[in-house]
């Protein structure tokens, strides 16, 4: 099954309708609650960067730099979390 709308993606494996690859946290809770079943674990797929695109003729405000700042804390990849 193939769509670029992941809530149609999660709705069609919940019911039954096809097997879907979305990010981990997106199915976590239907993984742990047995909604979901991971097939296919074994196959990697490469990781997709996440960019933050600024003039660099401009100073960043404050706001600016808080959100780069936690958007770098909350997108550190799951396996490099603690």
């Amino acid at each position: 099954m193939i769509s670029n709308y992941g809530t149609f993606l999660l709705d069609a494996a919940l019911s039954d309708d096809g097997i879907i690859r979305l990010p981990q946290f997106v199915v976590d809770n239907q993984v742990q609650t047995g909604a979901l079943v991971p097939v296919l674990s074994n196959l990697k797929h490469p990781d997709y960067g996440i960019y933050v695109v600024h003039s660099s003729k401009r100073r960043l405000n404050k706001r600016m730099r808080a959100l780069i700042d936690a958007l770098t804390e909350s997108c550190v990849p799951l396996n490099e979390k603690g």
